[in-house]
């Protein structure tokens, strides 16, 4: 995926990366929903 590891190099921050990371592919499949009902 374009998200890497090193996109927060700060280990504390994995939970952020964790949480973005899901934010994206949950946006990312709604739209794909929209494209293929569409």
């Amino acid at each position: 995926m374009f998200f890497g590891k090193n996109a927060f190099p700060n280990p504390e921050r994995h939970l952020t990366y964790e949480q973005q990371k899901a934010k994206w592919l949950d946006r990312l499949e709604a739209i794909f929903t929209k494209i293929w009902r569409t």
